[in-house]
């Protein structure tokens, strides 16, 4: 078991492996969908359905770690990095989701799906490096987490912030 399931989990039980690791991604897609939502509920119409997009995103991603396409997408859960390409992988299907709110209120929606993927992926590399490597304290889990989200919300805040410079011409 890796220091990342072990968050999600606590100690080891394969009877709520699959559920907590389900209610973390979806707890985690709508915490981060909230906070995206409350820059864009005044700016874009339609938004409401931005936390459920999240939501379902994260979902339809640790659904798909547990089916196993974890092992296909770059490494195996035995490696936190394991976990930054299943995450990459949640970013682009919530980012997917995203978009059909997007699309039609901002000019170029589709590169959200590219920053939501890159975000997450490498918010995530920098939380599985933290635990991979200086994965001594619970300090030391602190910062990496600190470090992946800042990493995430900079590169999917800044392309938001773009995102929103970029209306639709009318017609």
């Amino acid at each position: 078991m890796d220091p990342l399931t072990d968050i999600a989990l606590g100690p080891y039980d394969p009877l709520n492996e699959v559920g907590g690791l389900l209610g973390f991604g979806i707890g985690l897609g709508i915490g981060v969908g909230l906070l995206q939502w409350l820059v864009l509920r005044r700016r874009v119409s339609g938004v409401g359905w931005w936390v459920l997009a999240s939501a379902a995103g994260s979902y339809g991603m640790m659904q798909a770690g547990f089916t196993g396409y974890s092992e296909i997408v770059w490494m195996s859960y035995d490696s936190p990095f394991g976990w930054a390409g299943v995450v990459a992988l949640s970013g682009a299907v919530t980012g997917t989701l995203q978009w059909l709110v997007l699309r039609g209120q901002v000019s170029r929606a589709g590169w959200w799906v590219l920053a939501s993927t890159l975000g997450w992926g490498l918010g995530m590399a920098v939380v599985g490096y933290g635990c991979d490597e200086v994965w001594d304290s619970e300090l030391a889990l602190l910062w990496s987490l600190v470090g992946g989200g800042v990493v995430m919300g900079a590169v999917t805040g800044g392309t938001l912030v773009w995102l929103l410079r970029q209306p639709v011409p009318k017609a």
